[in-house]
């Protein structure tokens, strides 16, 4: 068991709706005396942007095929524990992060022909009415995005490729990768996702691989989660 801050103890007991509610933690496993069971994790203010896309990511995923991931139920700022020193903190605070805990078994067989059809005709099918790209900065690993729209795919596209890129130019080691980067950019992407190609700006998760995807052990539904989410080409997931 580790312990809980009180702070988040605070949260906690508020989506409970039971300011008597106890709880016990095991990791980011963190189980209410209601029996209902939660993901916590906190980190120093810096990671708040990466929290705050996730969130944003989920209620997407939520909006368009519900039950499909965790929900989210709290995120924001709390004071860090007086014995708590990292220069890294402002102010005291620590960014955090609550969402539904799911206890997953691994996804296979009818199950994942079950998640291919859900990401298909429900998240595939939500589409963006303000273009291709996403309302704020989200993380795939350590890779940020711009959090920004775009009229077009190929602009999209050529930006995310751009923010990698950046990423490598200050090092002479990448050099001809960087190049050879560009060129895609500026020559490669216009032509093979430029017109004619007609797409339209589909909901994507955004980082789907078979670590962020599993079988909720309650309900045997297929789980996605750890999103970056964006509006994209159906086929770009």
């Amino acid at each position: 068991m580790t312990s809980i801050a009180p702070a988040l103890i605070v949260k906690l007991r508020e989506i409970e709706q039971d300011t008597a509610a106890t709880f016990t933690s095991a990791g980011f496993c963190v189980r209410s005396s209601g029996s209902a069971c939660y993901y916590v994790k906190t980190g120093s203010p810096l990671e708040m942007e990466q929290y705050q896309g996730e969130t944003k990511s989920l209620e997407a995923i939520e909006q368009a095929a519900a039950g499909l991931a965790p929900r989210v139920f709290s995120v924001g700022y709390i004071q860090a524990d007086e014995d708590e020193e990292d220069e890294d903190e402002e102010e005291n605070q620590r960014s955090y992060m609550i969402s539904e805990y799911k206890f997953l078994q691994p996804l296979s067989g009818d199950r994942a022909l079950e998640l291919a059809r859900r990401l298909a005709l429900e998240l595939h099918a939500f589409k963006s009415d303000r273009g291709f790209g996403f309302e704020c900065a989200t993380y795939c690993g350590a890779t940020r995005t711009q959090g920004r729209f775009f009229e077009s795919w190929a602009a999209c596209f050529a930006d995310m490729i751009q923010s990698l890129l950046s990423t490598l130019r200050d090092q002479p080691q990448w050099k001809e990768v960087v190049n050879l980067g560009d060129q895609i950019v500026s020559t490669v992407i216009p032509f093979l996702l430029g017109p004619p190609l007609d797409v339209d700006p589909v909901l994507l998760h955004g980082d789907l691989w078979s670590g962020n995807v599993g079988v909720d052990s309650n309900t045997s539904q297929p789980i996605i989660y750890d999103p970056a989410s964006y509006f994209g080409h159906n086929e770009a997931e």
